[in-house]
């Protein structure tokens, strides 16, 4: 059974590029993603992840060098752990398997790229169409 919840410890560089080189022969899938101009690649080796991010986000031009990254993993003995690195926009799951913290950890990497580089501020909310009058709903 999952947690209900989960921590991110960050990390530094040095120690992203410690765990990527580390996992490098997992990467059997990597897709890059379009958040509002903004490229998050994904590598992981888990199939479901790959078919959910592919139904999940438009896809950037693999020629287009990624602003952010996501490594899911998964380990046989291993606990949910979420890490990182706000330097390269890099953060590694592992065994995340509930795809939602996933696509919502995808987007806050994609939001710290569009905070930093482009003074872009994002939230977490919902657009709907109630008797043809829009309404927002933002979460606090």
């Amino acid at each position: 059974m999952s947690s209900l919840k989960y921590e991110v410890e960050l990390i530094t560089p040095e120690e992203k590029e410690r765990l990527f080189e580390l996992n490098l022969k997992r990467y059997l899938y990597t897709k890059k993603a379009n958040i509002y101009g903004c490229c998050i690649k994904l590598l992981t080796e888990l199939e479901d992840v790959k078919n959910l991010w592919e139904e999940n986000f438009y896809t950037m031009d693999e020629n287009v060098r990624s602003h952010g990254r996501l490594i899911v993993l998964r380990e046989e003995e291993g606990q949910l752990g979420v890490k990182y690195d706000p330097y390269t926009n890099t953060a590694f799951l592992t065994n995340v398997d509930y795809y939602g913290w996933i696509k919502s950890i995808t987007l806050s990497v994609a939001g710290d790229v569009l905070e930093d580089e482009h003074g872009i501020y994002s939230v977490h909310g919902a657009a709907i169409d109630v008797e043809g009058t829009g309404v927002s709903i933002i979460a606090p």
